[in-house]
């Protein structure tokens, strides 16, 4: 009986070890997306983790062991053709990498443009074929470079609060993710 208590509570801490703490980017409505009204959807889809209908961004903060940290922080942003995030391959697992080498990870989701079926990617992709993609993602660039901003800010007015180096702070992103983590003007 004890034995079992005694593997349960640890079970139980160690979720309580990897759950991590979620901090909206802004408080209120995001600048520029103020009527925005659509919800957050995370769906799999062949194998793939994808966050959807972003119009509240977000940083979700990851710790590294204690005994590993190094004073440095990442802020990781996925890619997705400014539609959608693929949170595994391009967030999770760059998320589990760099904590393993003592680094604080902050997962940005950033503001996506509204998908309107429930398979995000395929609209995506329809959309890509179309030709006028370029156009269609123009005005969201400018939000996610936005956000890319204000994550940085935030994670250095917080550093200490994590631990890190204001000073040994980053940020990296795939595809459409790398644009918020441009910094001159647009």
């Amino acid at each position: 009986m004890y034995r079992k208590l005694t593997i349960a509570l640890l079970m139980l801490f160690s979720i309580g070890a990897r759950a991590q703490k979620v901090i909206p980017l802004y408080s209120g409505a995001a600048p520029g997306s103020e009527k925005w009204t659509y919800s957050e959807k995370s769906i799999k889809t062949q194998g793939v983790d994808i966050v959807y209908n972003v119009s509240h961004p977000t940083l979700t903060v990851y710790k590294p062991d204690p005994n590993l940290s190094t004073g440095t922080a990442m802020v990781v942003c996925p890619g997705g053709g400014f539609y959608i995030l693929v949170t595994g391959s391009e967030g999770q697992d760059v998320v589990d990498y760099l904590t393993k080498k003592g680094i604080t990870v902050f997962l940005l989701k950033y503001r996506l443009g509204e998908s309107f079926t429930a398979n995000p990617a395929q609209e995506l992709t329809e959309s890509l074929k179309k030709g006028n993609f370029a156009e269609k993602i123009a005005p969201l660039i400018p939000l996610a470079v936005a956000d890319g901003r204000e994550a940085i800010k935030y994670v250095r007015g917080h550093a200490a609060d994590y631990g890190v180096s204001p000073s040994r702070i980053g940020i990296m992103g795939f595809s459409a993710g790398g644009h918020s983590c441009r910094f001159r003007s647009l």
